[in-house]
């Protein structure tokens, strides 16, 4: 059974820091589209275009599957945020 649209899915990733399997919550790209506030059509364009918040694809081509840990789009946006001071 699917998951439904803006639920996180199960799936067993390989962790390079680990060197083994884990099991870990994994967001679809609706969900991470509404966390950053980009449609999801930006983030397709990322995803080509290797920006963004790291990803992994489950599946080979064009029925491939996208998806994200909620760590990893959180570190893409320490990364990409920019202090704004007020004046006042």
């Amino acid at each position: 059974m699917r998951p439904h649209k803006n639920e996180p899915v199960r799936a067993i990733v390989v962790s390079p820091e680990h060197k083994g399997l884990k099991l870990e919550e994994l967001l679809n790209r609706k969900a991470v589209a509404d966390l950053l506030g980009v449609s999801t059509a930006t983030l397709k364009t990322w995803v080509c275009e290797r920006k963004g918040p790291h990803f992994f694809k489950m599946g080979n081509g064009r029925g491939s599957r996208v998806y994200y840990r909620r760590e990893d789009v959180e570190a893409w946006l320490n990364r990409e945020a920019v202090r704004v001071e007020m004046k006042g």
